[in-house]
């Protein structure tokens, strides 16, 4: 029997509707967006419509997911250490000898220059935690 609403998925044992699982499409567009702008250009050089302009949205549909640029800021750093810490999982793994694991964690840590967009983002963040009690 076809249902009219949309369908369940199932992901982590709980059930996920379409409009969810597009939300949550969205909002990591929305983070993507934010942490390359912040890297680009700085926290305080990002406006919410710049970040509704590279994510292809409106300015509303930004605000709706994140409420404060520091929010977004989190989001972002949260977001960009989850990967960097997928790609350490995926390189380490496989080195068996232990001062190789350790040479390339340093390799994958290291900044590759000054415009290295993790490392901006965590300056974003230790910045702002000085005078953000969100951030902090």
């Amino acid at each position: 029997m076809q249902l009219p609403w949309p369908t369940n998925h199932q992901r982590g044992g709980t059930r996920v509707t379409k409009r969810q699982a597009k939300g949550e499409a969205r909002e990591r567009l929305v983070i993507a967006a934010a942490a390359q702008l912040i890297a680009e250009r700085g926290l305080a050089n990002v406006r919410i419509v710049d970040i509704a302009e590279r994510a292809a949205m409106s300015t509303g549909h930004v605000s709706y997911y994140f409420p404060s640029k520091s929010e977004l800021l989190m989001r972002a750093i949260r977001q960009s250490e989850e990967t960097f810490t997928d790609l350490l999982v995926d390189q380490l793994t496989t080195i068996r000898d232990p001062w190789a694991r350790l040479t390339r964690l340093i390799e994958l840590s290291a900044a590759t220059g000054v415009a290295d967009p993790g490392w901006v983002l965590w300056f974003e963040v230790w910045s702002n935690a000085a005078t953000d009690a969100d951030v902090a």
